[in-house]
């Protein structure tokens, strides 16, 4: 990749984070899921460490495949969080604090 592709990965996380702040409706947003917001924080670099594992690594990666690994990694943790409070509430009152 050339010096282009470098600057766009620095680039992509902040431009994502406006690009989604601006696609976001001013309407509230259902405690269900911004409920989440803690335990994605806590568990999200498990799936980038798996997605590592996998060879999602390095600077060879595209932006397109870059986005997709921290999709996978947002998402799959909204999963494992919402599964964790569903089967073991009180597992998930203690490892998520109470949020």
């Amino acid at each position: 990749g050339g010096g282009g592709d470098r600057i766009m990965r620095y680039f992509a996380g902040p431009l994502i984070m406006i690009g989604v702040w601006a696609l976001l409706s001013d309407k509230k947003w259902d405690i269900r899921i911004t409920s989440l917001s803690f335990p994605i924080y806590l568990i999200h670099m498990f799936f980038i460490d798996a997605a590592n594992c996998v060879g999602l690594k390095g600077d060879d990666l595209s932006f397109l495949l870059l986005s997709v690994k921290y999709v996978i990694a947002v998402f799959g943790a909204a999963a494992v969080a919402m599964l964790v409070r569903r089967f073991l509430p009180n597992f998930a009152r203690i490892l998520f604090g109470g949020r």
